[in-house]
């Protein structure tokens, strides 16, 4: 189908450019933490911009990028759970 399409499109892109410059700043386990930033951005623009949630639309960049800044962080450099 073309979601599936799409969804393979998505995952390739993500395995072969974003998961690999996001290990060069992660302080440990890349994959997992690549893993984490991808679906929650992922989310984020699915909310926003297909599913149509009003608050994400109508949040300017500059402002929802201040939200992110801090989970995007800790994603990439607060200690692993059980670490």
């Amino acid at each position: 189908s073309s979601s599936q399409t799409a969804a393979d499109a998505m995952l390739d892109v993500f395995t072969r450019q974003v998961a690999p410059a996001l290990a060069t700043v992660a302080i440990d386990r890349p994959a997992e933490r690549a893993a984490l930033i991808g679906s929650h951005l992922l989310g984020i623009a699915v909310g926003r911009y297909i599913i149509g949630i009003p608050p994400l639309v109508e949040m300017d960049d500059a402002t929802l990028a201040k939200w992110l800044k801090p989970v995007l962080k800790h994603y990439l450099s607060d200690p692993a759970p059980g670490h």
